[in-house]
């Protein structure tokens, strides 16, 4: 057991009195009263039966912008269309009513037979919304988003909130059985201080999934410190696993960055290098989006799209590339999770007390509902989320940013046949920009415009044998530049073929 750890047990209940609950709840924004599958119209002379009953058991059916008939089953199922006939058998089954969807109802056959009977039946069209388009807005309170006064048109917001953002809060919370509080102070290397950072951290951007945090939250550990656990356990399915992406240098290899960050409200970017985002071309929009929370489109500077959502950066070592230092707080956790504490709670039936992956993953599933509740009645302090408030005694004097050798960047601009690079070029020597161009049009590069280009462009490299070049290419990356890989073209030229 770790020194201060049961101690930390006894400030768990005096970190309670903070929460001030009785002045809190009704004060703060709190996710709880989002108004999830609200299409049901009310402004009719009456309102359908059989649309009242589909919306009782969590149903929904609209009307989209092509006409088509959309619908789900439950408020959690996925949106489908269908013909109206087999709309109305599915939902017949589940409301067990009879009844049909119908464009054009049977008008009366006589005086005494009025519309309201003929309609008993029957659910019009004209009784159902329309929804022009899709939204995705985690900030509106709503699913569906009504455009007129007539309540006939609508937007529907895509971002279906997690069952712990649903959750309304419980008063009876208990605070000092939360394994996940213990976790946090884990990783806050049992300072108290930076314990209560963490929480408020996370606490703000839970309870109304807005104005996220405009500092980086970094932690950095070997495997078995349990840095991952916090994305990975508790923010993915707090915040929904669908919205929580992590991003490594593989994601950066086989996605398109913007794909990457669409429609997710908590990154984590877990060990990215350098080397990768430069030679994936997303050095300009990784830059803004990890400093700024901002998207070009098509790398045009001047067409810049506003993101919002929480930011953790989860590293192995002290070398983390494109940080502004004073957008982030940095932790290095010092020990594993087998010094972690674990409250009596858990102790298995053999009395063994000692913290494993196994033991603790499982603990902080089962807390997952407690900790929801921790986090809406925390008395949280916005200006660590909404100013620019890096934690003061943190741990960025160990951080390295790496500079990459110029090298390196000539070698990712020829494999990526980026003409950028070499734009100077055009002015300097037209005729070898031309030369590149040529080459990158036929998907190879030629050796000696190797060495020609790379001298162009850094005149202060002083590299004067094509030779000595050619091996220092082939020490960075030989798998491109390997003798084998030579082809031999007219006039005995020597060139790379690539894809």
């Amino acid at each position: 057991m770790i020194s201060g750890d049961k101690e930390f047990m006894d400030r768990l209940y005096n970190i309670s009195k903070t929460f001030n609950i009785s002045e809190n709840l009704g004060k703060k924004p709190n996710y709880c009263h989002y108004n999830y599958n609200n299409w049901l119209q009310i402004n009719l002379l009456y309102t359908n039966f059989y649309l009242q009953e589909i919306f009782k058991s969590g149903g929904a059916i609209w009307l989209n912008n092509h006409g088509d008939l959309c619908y789900r089953l439950s408020k959690f199922d996925t949106v489908k269309t269908s013909t109206a006939d087999k709309i109305s058998i599915l939902f017949g089954k589940i409301i067990n009513m009879f009844f049909k969807i119908k464009q054009n109802p049977p008008k009366p056959i006589n005086e005494l037979v009025t519309i309201q009977t003929m309609y008993s039946i029957y659910v019009p069209y004209n009784d159902l919304i329309i929804v022009k388009d899709e939204i995705f807005m985690p900030t509106i309170g709503y699913e569906f988003i009504a455009l007129d006064a007539s309540n006939k048109l609508f937007q529907r917001n895509r971002f279906v909130p997690s069952r712990y953002l649903l959750q309304n809060p419980d008063l009876s919370t208990q605070i000092g059985d939360s394994i996940i509080l213990q976790y946090i102070y884990h990783i806050s290397n049992y300072h108290l201080d930076r314990f209560k950072y963490i929480l408020n951290w996370i606490a703000v951007y839970f309870s109304t999934v807005s104005n996220s945090s405009n500092i980086h939250l970094i932690l950095i550990g070997q495997y078995y410190s349990g840095i991952n656990i916090l994305f990975d356990n508790i923010i993915k399915p707090l915040f929904g696993e669908q919205y929580s992406i992590k991003i490594n240098n593989d994601t950066l290899k086989y996605n398109k960055f913007d794909k990457i960050i669409n429609e997710k409200i908590f990154y984590n970017i877990d060990n990215v290098s350098e080397e990768i985002v430069v030679q994936t071309k997303n050095e300009k929009n990784y830059k803004l989006f990890l400093n700024n929370k901002k998207l070009t489109k098509k790398n045009d500077i001047t067409n810049i799209t506003p993101l919002d959502g929480q930011i953790l950066m989860t590293y192995n070592s002290n070398n983390i590339p494109f940080i502004n230092q004073d957008r982030c707080t940095i932790f290095k956790i010092q020990k594993t999770i087998n010094e972690m504490y674990i409250p009596n709670y858990y102790i298995d039936t053999e009395g063994a007390s000692t913290c494993t992956y196994f033991k603790l993953i499982n603990g902080i599933n089962n807390d997952l509902d407690n900790f929801a509740n921790i986090l809406k009645l925390y008395d949280y302090d916005e200006n660590y989320a909404y100013n620019y408030i890096p934690f003061d005694n943190d741990d960025k004097k160990i951080i390295v940013q790496k500079k990459i050798p110029e090298i390196q960047h000539f070698i990712n601009a020829v494999k990526n046949k980026d003409m950028n690079y070499f734009l100077k070029l055009e002015h300097s020597d037209n005729e070898l920009y031309n030369n590149l161009k040529e080459d990158f049009d036929k998907n190879k590069i030629k050796q000696k415009h190797l060495f020609l280009s790379f001298n162009a462009i850094n005149p202060d490299k002083d590299i004067t044998s094509p030779k000595t070049f050619m091996v220092k290419l082939r020490e960075i990356d030989d798998d491109f530049f390997n003798t084998k890989n030579i082809k031999h073209g007219s006039g005995g030229s020597k060139y790379y073929h690539m894809k």
